[in-house]
């Protein structure tokens, strides 16, 4: 059909053939889009560059009218420029752009008789390309106002989205292992802080890996409205645009939706060429803005300094002055930062002092000595001060110049003792000057800093570093654990770093998983620990956490301990009442039936229910002893006072099965105690200590101080107590003797308890000791 109709939508003649060959020729080859419309604005003819840009073939184009094909009916912009040709006559040209395809084009409407010829010219690329440097200059500007990066990557969004005529974007960054939204334009408010799908995922790494602009089609970028994220209309045509930002050592990516239009090579080539702008000036923003924070810092701690400091740069202009020497030469630091030394000191010395100082300056640069006056006086201002200037060295580089100055008008007859002074605050500003010159040296990171004990790993589950906490739990120094396992150092068994690594390889962290650790000289103690993923230098490794809770434990154990005793003494309250009054009465009128004639020959009978019952009540005497909660009557007086007194019933007892006590008491001091209680601590714990050892021995018991503690000792030779029991001692009815009532060691825990002493028990093979440790401030 192309090869029968002329340019008007007319079959040709014979005639005409020849010419119409040669002229559809020549409309072929030009090199602008060209197609010819009737009056009712269809197709009669349209060359292969004109259906290329409308991307449509020649039966799909040919008799339809342009204002369906172009999908925007009578609104279309085009329309007021065609009829305006026709009805002027008159060639028009206009741009335009043609939203179905995304394109924007340059047209010529020529009128002719049978409709309108039209010349059109894809200028996408020419009309981004003149669009670019204003919308980067615009960004430029903004960089040289702004104080906040965040609020200059808003601006580079916005000034990036009306650039690339989008529907909306976000900015995103990489945090905590996840890619979480920063930025917006065109988005809802509360976008900030939403995390990325995991669809978009890959095309993101392609992005940052090529460090240049994809685009692709997803349906859904920023996670579907179930799971929080953002949802946004179907088949979207998104772009991302990689970002470095080297201040920071950060990554990012802005992405920018074109819904369902998408995006053209000219935007792809705009999106390239801005990153490419944008990613350095980015960096430079944040050096900059981290610069004058460095800078404001630096002015502030030389404003607060009790002295005169400046700095000069090479040249010996002012780089730093505070307003101390600003004072004294009657100006502001504003005015002098950025003159030479020599230009201030001709305006207020005059010519030839000037000369003089630019002189000492210059040779103190050159030859690296200090230069020092004392009690010099300026000309226009009153008081004496002291002046130092030295060169400022770094890496055997010299920069600048360092000058201090101090003010001796009060102080000008003690000239010993200034320079004791001076040298000490030189050797201050030296110091301060350095840590401003290596600002990122100032301060502890937050690893560093951390409480926890703080490891990171490489893949092969070597260690990297480890923080100050890490050494001192552990005991382990940095320099003797880099390089090496947690295997290698005994830090934890072989079977819980096993579960561990299986455990990251699965889930990719780990928290709050309780361990044993051991320390570098064998104690072992209790954590919590957990894992994280972090990349280092673009490679995985894993961050490890240990809170230890050691302490934590000990004191859940006492607590149990001390319910046990609240339980006892609850049981003991009601027992003491319900119990007593009845056996009394029992044990009553069986001492009065033992006396009736005809119950003599149950004399044996009565004899052993009264003992049972004697027996009962002594086990009740003991439980009231477990519950007391009271304080007890306490009065100053020496525990070896106690022991001695009480020394002649124990050695009885002890004699009584072939067996001794030896006393070995030291000088201890007064405690505040309970007497009777503790004759009765010491009686259980000696009795018990009898009743373990089978055959002869001896009890040994010992006094002495430790600190701020007076210790008793209670020693015996026994054959240890069983490991099942050492772990429960103290709780009430826990006994290993068969007649025993499980309470002796739990009146002793009561007693040590209202004393605030603690008892620690250590037991083997060869007997057993109980330590009883008395605070002095409180006992």
């Amino acid at each position: 059909m192309a090869q029968q109709e002329c340019l008007a939508g007319c079959v040709p003649g014979e005639d005409e053939s020849v010419q119409y060959g040669n002229s559809a020729t020549l409309i072929e080859n030009i090199s602008d889009g060209y197609f010819a419309l009737d009056t009712d604005w269809r197709f009669t003819y349209i060359n292969e560059k004109a259906q290329k840009l409308l991307r449509k073939t020649w039966e799909e184009l040919i008799g339809q009218n342009i204002y369906a094909v172009l999908g925007e009916g009578r609104s279309s912009s085009f329309l007021p420029k065609y009829q305006e040709a026709v009805a002027t006559g008159q060639a028009v040209e206009f741009e335009a752009f043609v939203n179905p395809y995304n394109t924007w084009v340059k047209v010529r409407a020529v009128p002719n008789p049978d409709g309108l010829l039209v010349f059109c010219h894809d200028i996408t690329t020419e009309k981004y390309l003149r669009k670019l440097p204003e919308t980067l200059n615009r960004i430029r500007k903004s960089s040289d106002l702004t104080t906040n990066v965040d609020h200059f990557i808003q601006i580079i969004i916005t000034a990036l989205t009306e650039g690339l005529d989008c529907h909306s974007a976000v900015g995103c960054r990489h945090e905590q292992n996840s890619w979480l939204i920063k930025y917006g334009c065109n988005q809802p408010s509360d976008v900030a802080g939403k995390e990325l799908s995991n669809s978009i995922l890959p095309h993101l790494m392609e992005a940052i890996f090529r460090r240049q602009p994809v685009v692709f089609e997803c349906e859904d970028i920023f996670g579907s409205a179930d799971n929080g994220g953002l949802e946004i209309c179907a088949s979207s045509s998104t772009l991302i645009m990689p970002l470095f930002v080297r201040g920071d050592n950060s990554i990012g990516c802005l992405l920018f939706d074109n819904l369902s239009v998408g995006f053209n090579e000219a935007q792809i080539e705009f999106a390239k060429r801005a990153s490419e702008f944008v990613e350095p000036l980015l960096t430079n923003v944040v050096l900059e803005i981290e610069d004058r924070r460095h800078l404001a810092t630096l002015r502030a701690i030389l404003d607060q300094a009790p002295i005169g400091i400046a700095l000069f740069d090479s040249r010996m202009r002012y780089s730093q002055v505070n307003q101390w020497i600003a004072d004294r030469l009657k100006t502001t630091p504003e005015e002098l930062i950025g003159r030479t030394i020599g230009d201030v000191a001709t305006e207020k010395l005059g010519l030839a002092s000037a000369e003089q100082i630019a002189a000492i300056y210059r040779e103190i640069l050159i030859t690296g000595e200090t230069y020092a006056v004392n009690a010099y006086t300026l000309a226009f201002n009153q008081g004496f001060c002291d002046w130092v200037l030295k060169r400022i060295d770094v890496d055997g580089v010299a920069i600048g110049l360092l000058l201090t100055g101090i003010d001796v008008s009060k102080h000008i007859n003690m000239q010993s003792e200034l320079e004791e002074y001076r040298r000490k605050l030189e050797k201050l500003v030296q110091e301060r000057t350095g840590e401003l010159l290596r600002a990122n040296d100032r301060f502890y990171t937050a690893f560093n800093a951390s409480p926890s004990l703080m490891a990171i790993h490489d893949r092969e589950g070597k260690i990297v570093d480890v923080n100050a906490s890490f050494e001192t739990g552990t005991g382990w120094s940095k320099v003797a654990v880099i390089g090496r396992t947690m295997s290698e150092i005994n830090l934890c068994s072989t079977e819980f770093i096993y579960d561990v690594r299986k455990s990251f390889r699965q889930e990719g962290r780990l928290k709050n998983r309780e361990v044993n650790f051991c320390t570098k000289n064998g104690q072992i103690r209790t954590g919590l620990f957990s894992a994280e993923r972090i990349i280092l230098d673009g490679k995985a490794h894993m961050l490890t956490l240990v809170n230890d809770v050691t302490e934590i434990k000990l004191m859940e154990k006492e607590m149990q301990h001390l319910d046990r005793l609240n339980l006892v003494g609850q049981m003991a309250a009601g027992i003491s009442h319900e119990v007593r009054n009845p056996m009394t009465t029992v044990r009553g009128f069986l001492q009065m039936l033992m006396k009736k004639d005809g119950c003599q020959q149950y004399q044996e009978y009565f004899e052993l229910m009264i003992s049972e019952l004697d027996r009962a009540n002594s086990i009740i005497s003991e439980f009231l002893s477990v519950a007391k909660t009271r304080q007890p009557d306490c009065i100053e007086t020496n525990i070896n006072n106690i022991i001695r007194a009480i020394e002649p019933l124990l050695t009885t007892d002890a004699l009584a099965s072939s067996k001794y006590v030896v006393l070995e008491l030291e000088a201890v001091d007064n405690l505040n105690l309970n007497e009777k209680e503790i004759r009765q601590l010491l009686l259980n714990l000696v009795r018990n200590g009898l009743e373990a050892m089978p055959g002869t021995g001896s009890i040994r018991i010992r006094t002495y101080e430790e600190k701020e503690q007076v210790i008793l000792v209670v020693q015996d030779e026994g054959e240890g107590i069983p490991n099942h029991i050492i772990s429960r001692l103290g709780t009430p009815f826990l006994t290993s003797k068969v007649n025993g009532t499980g309470l002796g060691l739990a009146v002793c825990y009561g007693i040590a308890s209202r004393h605030n002493a603690k008892i620690d028990v250590t037991t083997g093979a060869t007997g057993t000791t109980v330590y009883v440790k008395f605070n002095k401030g409180q006992a």
